[in-house]
């Protein structure tokens, strides 16, 4: 978000920053800084394992750099909630996902014709929306106009 809203690149939250928040940022968040974020005795074994025969980890030559800013998922292999394995090889370990696939099919083989309809009542709407869209884009918005800082810098 920062790349959208400040054009000044030393503002601008790099990959290993990122990566810092989304660990042990996030355990400090939730209050268990202490025993969540990250790998080391005593923490809770919490981890996701990504393959790096993938898109995003060809050519490895920043993991956490190319993890943030490539990754979608598709890399993940194997998570560890608690030091039990949840997923393995890319499949949920607990659960039969293909029932849960079927099962989802069916249900929404039932509300498309709901969705179709909902659609079809919301046409009318699109051109006023889409007349609204383009008076709001021909309308600067000055760039100190909610401008995403973070307080200290």
């Amino acid at each position: 978000m920062a790349k959208i809203r400040d054009d000044d690149s030393a503002n601008w939250i790099g990959a290993h920053e990122a990566w810092s928040a989304a660990t042990m940022g996030g355990a400090v968040a939730l209050g268990r800084g202490d025993e969540l974020g990250a790998i080391a005795p005593g923490r809770i074994a919490d981890l996701a394992l990504w393959r790096h025969d993938t898109i995003p980890f060809r050519l490895l030559n920043d993991a956490v750099r190319q993890m943030v800013y490539g990754e979608t998922g598709a890399s993940l292999d194997t998570i560890l909630v608690d030091g039990d394995v949840i997923m393995a090889g890319g499949a949920l370990t607990g659960i039969d996902e293909a029932a849960i696939l079927e099962e989802i099919a069916e249900v929404h083989a039932e509300l498309e014709p709901l969705i179709a309809a909902s659609e079809r009542l919301a046409e009318p709407m699109v051109a006023i929306y889409r007349h609204i869209i383009a008076r709001c884009v021909v309308h600067p918005i000055a760039p100190d106009t909610y401008p995403a800082k973070l307080s200290g810098h």
